[in-house]
C-alpha cells in the first residue's frame, strides 16, 4: 500500500525544525535540479516466459538498485495460515541481516512479497542468477525450523495498527497487519511452505525492476539468462486477492439502518492497554472512491506534512494532548478498501480519549464552512486556496525527491503496478488544476470525514508496568509502598496510583520534584516506624 508518512514532530524541537523545513521547502520548490523536476525515464519489457521487467536507466551513477516482486501476498494463502508467507520469506533469507547490509530490504504484505538491494553494474547478471536460484530452491526442514526460531519473538509484540485493521471493515482485507500467532507458526509444515512457494514463484506473478547505471539491451540479456529460464505460466500478472467485504460503507451512502447496528463504541472504537499511549483515528477509503485519492493525500499533507501544517502547529502554539502526529493514506488495492489514518502519541499527563477528541475537533474545524448572509465564507479554519497550493507544492517536491532515489523509484513503480497494473501513475505529480480547487476538494473531504464515521484505537500506557521515565517509575513505587496497607482493594489502589501518575505528568518539573521529595520522606518515616 502506498503510505504517505508525515514526520512526527515534537514540541521541543519545532523552532529549529521550522527553520530547516523552510529551507527544505525553498530548495524543493525553487532549486531542484532539472533532472528531479522531470519524470524519470522508465521502459517496460516482457521476457519470453511472461515475466515483466521495468528498466529505469541512470547512466554514470555506477550502481543499480535491483528488485523482484512476486504478486499475491498474505491474502492468497488459501487454507494455509498467513504466517506461512512470512516463513517462506524468512527461509529464503536465513542468515541475512538487512540492517547490516546497505541497500538491502525485503517485505511481505497483503499485496505481495518483494526484495531489493544495491549492486554494482558489473554484478547484474550474477544477481539475476543468484536470486533466480534462491526463489526456485527446494527449501529444507532445517531452513524452515530456523526461520521459525528467528521470527517467533516478534509475534508477541503488541501492535496498535493490527488492532485498527481488525476493527475496520472486513478483517480479511487486512490479514497482513494482524498480530502473528505463535500457535499458527508452529502448525505450518514444510509441505505448506513448499506448496506456497510453488504458488508464488511463477512467471506470470513476477515483476523485475532495475534502476541505475544500466544499458537496456544488456540488462534484458542478463535477465533472460537467469529469470528467463523459468517455465512460462500463462495468464498475465493480476492481483488475485479474494473478494473484499461488499458491506463496506460508502461515505455518501446514508441507507444504513442504524436501529439494527451496534453502538458506536462497539463498532468504531476500541480501548486497549499498551506499552505507550497513542491513538489511531481512521476513515475508510472504499475502492469506488479511489479517484479522490489526490484530494485525500493533499488533506494529509495539510494536516501534518510540515511544521506549518494544521495539527503540527498546535503542538507549538498550544498546550495540547498530543506530543507528535503523523498521517498515512493507504489507498485501495483491487477491490479492497483503504484507510486514511491519523496516528498520534498522547502527551504526558493526558488520556487517549482527550487526544482523540482534539484530533476529531480539528478535522471538523478544517471542513466546516460558515457563511454570512451574502453567502460569503466567514473568517475561520476552512481550507484556503493558498493553503492547498502550498501543500500541493510540498507534496510534489517530496514525490520528486522520492523518485530521485533509486530504491524510492523502484518501490513507487511496484506500488503503482499492484494497484493499477500500470507503473505510470507512480511518476505523476499532483495536479494543480481545478480538480483540487477549494470549491471542489471541500465537498469530497466532507463526504469522507463525517461526524461519527471515524474508527479509533485508544491505547493507554500502563504507567505502572511501562513508566514514562525513571521519576515516573519512582513515583509508582512510592505510591504502591504507601498505599499498600491503606487500600486493600488492589483494583482501587492501582486506579488511584494511575490517576496520580497522570496528574503528576501534567505538573511543572519543580512541582514533580517536591512531590517526590515529600513521598520519599513519608516512605522513610514509615520505614523507621515499622
Amino acid at each position: 500500500m502506498i503510505s504517505l508518512f508525515k514526520p512526527c514532530l515534537v514540541k521541543s524541537v519545532l523552532a529549529r525544525a521550522f527553520r530547516r523545513g523552510a529551507l527544505l521547502c525553498l530548495f524543493c520548490q525553487l532549486l531542484l535540479p532539472p533532472a528531479l523536476a522531470q519524470s524519470p525515464a522508465v521502459s517496460e519489457y516482457k521476457l519470453d516466459n511472461g515475466i515483466r521487467l521495468l528498466l529505469a536507466p541512470r547512466p554514470g551513477c555506477g550502481a543499480i538498485h535491483a528488485v523482484w516482486f512476486l504478486n499475491g501476498g498474505l491474502l492468497c494463502n488459501g487454507a494455509i495460515p498467513h504466517e506461512a508467507a512470512d516463513l517462506l520469506f524468512a527461509a529464503w533469507f536465513v542468515g541475512h541481516k538487512p540492517s547490516s547490509e546497505p541497500g538491502f530490504w525485503m517485505k511481505a504484505d497483503s499485496d505481495g512479497i518483494a526484495h531489493g538491494r544495491d549492486i554494482t553494474t558489473e554484478a547484474l547478471e550474477a544477481w539475476g542468477h543468484g536470486e533466480s536460484r534462491r526463489l526456485k530452491q527446494v527449501l529444507t526442514q532445517e531452513q524452515v525450523a530456523l526461520a521459525k526460531r528467528l521470527f517467533a519473538p516478534e509475534r508477541q509484540a503488541s501492535d496498535t495498527m493490527a488492532e485498527l485493521c481488525a476493527l475496520t471493515l472486513s478483517e480479511s482485507d487486512y490479514v497482513a497487519h494482524r498480530p502473528k500467532n505463535i500457535e499458527n507458526l508452529a502448525s505450518i509444515t514444510l509441505d505448506d511452505i513448499q506448496n506456497l512457494a510453488k504458488k508464488y514463484v511463477v512467471a506470470n506473478k513476477t515483476l523485475l525492476v532495475l534502476v541505475g547505471d544500466l544499458e537496456e539491451a544488456s540488462a534484458m540479456r542478463a535477465m533472460e539468462a537467469s529469470f528467463g529460464q523459468w517455465e512460462p505460466s500463462g495468464a498475465a500478472m493480476t492481483n488475485d486477492a479474494p473478494p473484499g467485504n461488499d458491506s463496506i460503507d460508502d461515505p455518501q451512502d446514508d441507507s444504513t439502518d442504524d436501529s439494527k447496528s451496534p453502538s458506536v463504541d462497539e463498532t468504531r472504537k476500541r480501548e486497549i492497554t499498551s506499552d505507550k499511549s497513542e491513538i489511531l483515528v481512521a476513515w475508510p477509503i472504499p475502492r469506488s472512491h479511489s479517484a479522490h485519492l489526490p484530494s485525500l493525500e493533499l488533506f494529509a499533507e495539510i494536516l501534518s506534512g510540515s511544521v506549518d501544517s494544521r495539527l503540527v502547529k498546535q503542538l507549538a502554539n498550544e498546550k495540547v494532548s498530543l506530543s507528535s502526529v503523523e498521517t498515512m493514506v493507504n489507498s485501495p488495492v483491487g477491490n479492497r478498501a483503504g484507510l486514511f489514518v491519523i496516528r498520534a502519541v498522547v502527551a504526558d499527563g493526558y488520556l487517549a480519549r482527550e487526544a482523540e477528541g482534539f484530533v476529531l475537533s480539528k478535522i471538523q474545524c478544517a471542513l466546516s464552512i460558515e457563511r454570512d448572509e451574502h453567502g460569503r465564507p466567514k473568517d475561520g479554519d476552512w481550507l484556503s486556496e493558498l493553503e492547498i497550493n502550498r501543500a500541493t507544492h510540498r507534496l510534489n517536491a517530496k514525490r520528486a525527491l522520492r523518485l530521485a532515489s533509486a530504491s524510492g523509484l523502484a518501490a513507487a513503480l511496484i506500488d503503482a503496478f499492484v494497484r493499477a497494473d500500470d507503473w505510470r501513475p507512480a511518476l505523476a505529480q499532483v495536479s494543480q488544476d481545478v480538480s483540487l480547487a477549494p470549491q471542489v476538494i471541500m465537498p469530497v473531504l466532507q463526504s469522507f470525514f463525517q461526524a461519527g464515521s471515524a474508527y479509533s484505537i485508544l491505547a493507554e500506557r500502563d504507567p505502572i508496568q511501562f513508566p514514562r521515565s525513571p521519576e515516573h517509575a519512582r513515583l509508582a513505587s512510592l505510591l504502591s509502598q504507601l498505599l499498600d496497607t491503606k487500600i486493600s482493594d488492589t483494583a482501587k489502589r492501582e486506579a488511584l496510583i494511575k490517576d496520580t501518575i497522570r496528574q503528576f505528568g501534567q505538573a511543572p518539573h519543580e512541582t514533580r520534584r517536591e512531590m517526590l521529595s515529600l513521598l520519599e520522606s513519608e516512605a522513610a518515616s514509615r520505614g523507621r516506624d515499622d
